[in-house]
């Protein structure tokens, strides 16, 4: 991390103790869905159903899997495919 990044750490942690903030920087947060109190897994072709735990490429990537989850929910299903597969045997 560069100086300005932990500038910039420093004022969002306002508050915060450095256990609360070494568990910000040193575990990777989880994403899970929910649609009206349903949890919706998503099917990522890596084995866990259940949330995203990885560093995504871009926002648009983001968007792409947000936007399918949402279309998905809205017709009741409460597993979708993800418009990508994520497994590592795709990964070079």
């Amino acid at each position: 991390m560069t100086e300005g990044d932990f500038e910039v750490l420093a004022r969002k942690t306002e508050g915060f103790s450095g256990s609360d903030i070494t568990i910000c920087v040193s575990e990777s947060p989880s994403l899970r869905f929910f649609f009206r109190n349903k949890h919706i897994m998503i099917d990522l072709g890596t084995g866990n159903n259940n949330k995203i735990n990885w560093v995504m490429k871009d926002k648009q990537e983001f968007i792409n899997i947000v936007e399918t989850v949402y279309r998905g929910a809205k017709k009741g299903r409460s597993l979708v495919i993800a418009p990508k597969d994520y497994s590592t045997k795709y990964r070079y």
